[in-house]
C-alpha cells in the first residue's frame, strides 16, 4: 500500500493542476473501496441468525435472500421438473457459497460460515400444471455447539436406583 502511494504521488507531480485534483480524487475514491471491501469481508465471516431451525419457501425460477443472513446469501432456483430444480447458494456479489447442483426432495447441500456449520434441506417440490411451483426448504445449524446432547448418569449413583455394589452381592 505504501509503494503505491509513493508511486502515485510521483506521478501526480508530472501533472498540472487540473489533472491533479482528478487523479487525486480517484486515487481517494480506490483507497474507499479498498476499505470497504475489507469491512464487506469480514461482514461475510459472521454466522447466520438462527436460533432454531427455519423452514421457508421460495418459487421457482427465483432468487431469494436466506433466512438470517441479512441478504448477504442468496438462494436461487432454476426450474422445477421431474422432480428437481437447480439449486445455487451465492453470495450477494455473485460468488458462489456451494457448488450449484441438482437437487431432488430431502437432499441436502451442506456449507460453512463463521465457523459454525450449516444444513440447506430442500423438504418438498410443489410442480403444478398451470401456474407457479415452488420449494420448500428448511434450513439449520449442525454444529455441535449448538446441538442438544444428553448423557445418562452412572447407575450408582441415579436417585431411583438405590442398590449399591454391596447390596448386590448379599
Amino acid at each position: 500500500m505504501r509503494q503505491l502511494l509513493q508511486n502515485a504521488y510521483r506521478v501526480s507531480l508530472r501533472l498540472n493542476s487540473r489533472m491533479k485534483h482528478r487523479f487525486l480524487f480517484i486515487l481517494f475514491l480506490t483507497l474507499i473501496a479498498c476499505g470497504r471491501k475489507s469491512s464487506l469481508s469480514q461482514a461475510k465471516t459472521e454466522p447466520l441468525d438462527l436460533p432454531h431451525p427455519v423452514y421457508f419457501t421460495i418459487p421457482q425460477r427465483s432468487t431469494s435472500a436466506l433466512p438470517g443472513s441479512d441478504g448477504r446469501i442468496m438462494l436461487s432456483l432454476g426450474d422445477i421438473t421431474m422432480g428437481q430444480v437447480t439449486t445455487t447458494l451465492a453470495w450477494k456479489d455473485g460468488r458462489e457459497l456451494a457448488p450449484s447442483r441438482s437437487l431432488q426432495e430431502n437432499d441436502i447441500i451442506a456449507f460453512s460460515l463463521g465457523g459454525r456449520d450449516y444444513t440447506l434441506k430442500l423438504q418438498r417440490l410443489e410442480n403444478h400444471l398451470i401456474g407457479m411451483d415452488y420449494a420448500h426448504f428448511e434450513l439449520r445449524e449442525t454444529s455441535s455447539s449448538r446441538l442438544w446432547t444428553y448423557s445418562l448418569p452412572h447407575p450408582f449413583f441415579h436417585p431411583l436406583l438405590h442398590i449399591l455394589p454391596a447390596e448386590i452381592s448379599s
